[in-house]
């Protein structure tokens, strides 16, 4: 597999001593949550709003 970007700056935070969450969308795309409201109604979007709501509840 070759890197992306994200595993590039999730590696390089960590590296330096960042405490970061990271879960990686097998299917996601950049902006994904943008798409989740009309016309659009992307299932992905949706998907990643509830990770995220789900996040917030357990982390804040």
């Amino acid at each position: 597999m070759i890197p992306n970007d994200g595993f590039i700056y999730v590696t390089r935070l960590r590296n330096v001593g960042v405490p970061i969450t990271h879960d990686h969308i097998e299917d996601g795309i950049h902006g994904a949550i943008s798409f989740a409201t009309a016309p659009f109604h992307l299932q992905l979007g949706l998907r990643l709003i509830d990770k995220y709501i789900i996040w917030l509840k357990e982390d804040l």
